[in-house]
């Protein structure tokens, strides 16, 4: 039975909330009835360019997308914009170029680059790559200017992209973002792979930094991605732009990603900036581990079936100790971020024992799940052209994502839920702001897989901690709750937050709303630390605690 309103006032006072400015991860002076509409936080120095999953069928199509050192714990990059560096001045030849980090780099332009040679200049740029390799501190510099990476009539697809496999090498271009490489085959651009054949050899400490990938006359390769780092130890990537024209892929049947790590990749991704591709913006895949994305940005990821279902900004599956912090993920046809599992085996992540491999996978499994994932953080927003949601944390296979935490994101202006859960165990949502959603702010639910028979809990452990959830339900016509538990979810526990009844444009009407599914209904609801609900607890159904 429906229980009443209480009375619920939100005030410059309410914990944990903060003026929504670039430098205050926390979040706004709200009322019950005036959502926030305040502008997105600054997301990169540079300018971003132009700018659900209800069901499990839905949500099997979308997790088929899925084929180090942390950082010490630090305060929070600024999000506010930097002066535009000057141009950079051209160095001669054997002259320290004055913007790069590097003190004796080889000039691109010495071994032919950047001369519109026919055959491109990936061939060129391998020479200047084979000849820093003698170096003790390999270094390869981009003057400003055009290189594009062709095939050559018979020449073999993995000798056609930039192959940077030199441990320490940095390779970079001009801090202004004026180093562009162009994509003209359907390769990879920058690949890394080193042996071509498994176990791949490790390619130690890389450095990619200052560069402009563009892929905008529909090449690529599906299933594959602009740039391929595949068992790189302690990479760095930074100021890295994207650009693709997702739709001129899609013509031609293909679907691409940005940016994607695996097999024994760790390190550091930062500044990025993904616009436009056909698969997932920035892709952590199997066996990535201990790696850390920082201040980046993904946008207009596009796709559409049979091709590909619509793809996420941020995808992460059978990775391992995964930090994100200050990500911000909007327009994307699919969620904002999503968290999965692998459809194929575990790649198990080279270098750690036998006895080691337990820590990241309990037994044996078919299928690799995402584990030991923190977001710090960031905005996922403006997502899905029909449905989208912010967040997606869920499964398509018997194995579950697990301990997952979100810390201070915000989920807004989604057209379906902001955030929702479907599979997983042991999640922490902490702080996060959940508003203007076209439908629930947060749904978690517990998702039979077709063709099984219900059996344990695949959601359980779930812990929503200090939220603040209104003025969803803006793109649906019948009554949601702000937090909605469905089906046989196993212990939900709501600590603290403030969950506000919508404005009149907003069908959020219900503050807890838990539906049972079949015969499967939420075994454990707990409330603690006295959380704020202005609007109707509402229980359907028998068997809810």
């Amino acid at each position: 039975m429906a229980r009443p309103p209480l009375p619920c006032t939100l005030t410059p006072h309410a914990p944990r909330r903060a003026t929504l400015t670039p430098h205050a991860p926390r979040r706004a002076t709200l009322t019950p009835h005036a959502p926030s509409r305040v502008p997105l936080p600054l997301r990169h120095h540079r300018a971003a360019g132009s700018c659900a999953l209800a069901t499990a069928l839905h949500l099997a199509t979308a997790l088929h997308l899925a084929a180090g050192c942390a950082v010490s714990p630090e305060a929070r990059p600024t999000t506010t914009p930097h002066p535009p560096p000057e141009r950079p001045a051209v160095a001669r030849p054997g002259a320290l170029a004055p913007e790069s980090p590097c003190r004796a780099p080889l000039d691109a332009r010495d071994f032919g680059a950047g001369r519109g040679a026919p055959e491109g200049d990936a061939p060129a740029l391998q020479r200047a790559i084979r000849a820093a390799s003698a170096h003790p501190e390999p270094c390869v510099y981009l003057p400003p200017g055009t290189y594009v990476v062709r095939r050559a009539p018979g020449q073999p697809l993995l000798d056609v992209p930039i192959r940077p496999e030199v441990d320490g090498l940095t390779f970079h271009g001009a801090p202004d973002g004026t180093s562009r490489i162009v994509l003209e085959a359907d390769t990879f651009a920058i690949l890394v792979n080193k042996g071509d054949r498994a176990p791949l050899q490790p390619v130690q400490g890389l450095t990619l930094r200052h560069l402009t990938i563009e892929v905008t006359g529909g090449h690529g390769l599906s299933d594959a991605s602009a740039i391929q780092l595949n068992h790189c130890p302690d990479v760095h990537v930074d100021d890295i732009r994207i650009r693709m024209d997702a739709r001129a892929q899609v013509a031609r049947g293909l679907k691409m990603s940005g940016l994607a790590t695996s097999q024994g990749t760790s390190g550091l991704l930062e500044h990025l900036h993904v616009d436009g591709v056909s698969k997932a913006g920035i892709y952590l895949a199997s066996g990535t581990h201990h790696l850390t994305v920082r201040s980046s940005e993904t946008l207009h990821a596009w796709n559409t079936p049979p091709i590909n279902a619509p793809p996420p900004g941020l995808s992460i599956s059978d990775a391992h100790d995964i930090t994100v912090i200050d990500h911000h993920a909007h327009h994307n046809r699919g969620a904002g971020l999503l968290i999965g599992v692998n459809g194929a085996p575990p790649v198990r992540v080279p270098g750690l024992p036998a006895t080691a491999y337990g820590a990241y996978y309990p037994a044996a499994q078919a299928h690799g799940p995402a584990t030991r994932i923190r977001v710090l953080g960031g905005s996922f927003s403006d997502n899905g052209d029909e449905g989208g949601t912010g967040v997606v944390i869920g499964s398509a296979y018997p194995e579950v994502p697990r301990d997952i935490t979100l810390t201070d994101v915000l989920a807004r202006d989604n057209r379906g839920t902001g955030i929702l859960i479907e599979a997983g165990e042991a999640i922490t949502l902490d702080g996060a702001v959940v508003t203007g959603n076209g439908a629930q702010g947060i749904l978690v639910r517990d998702v039979v897989l077709p063709g099984h028979a219900p059996g344990a809990p695949r959601t359980a452990g779930i812990r929503l901690l200090n939220a603040l959830i209104h003025d969803n339900g803006r793109a649906v016509r019948v009554d949601v709750g702000g937090l909605e538990i469905r089906g046989g979810v196993e212990r939900v526990t709501l600590s603290g937050g403030i969950i506000a009844a919508g404005d009149a444009g907003s069908h959020q009407r219900m503050g807890v709303r838990i539906v049972p599914e079949g015969e499967r209904a939420c075994r454990g609801f707990i409330t603690e630390g006295l959380p704020r609900i202005a609007a109707p607890v509402l229980f359907e159904g028998a068997g809810v605690p």
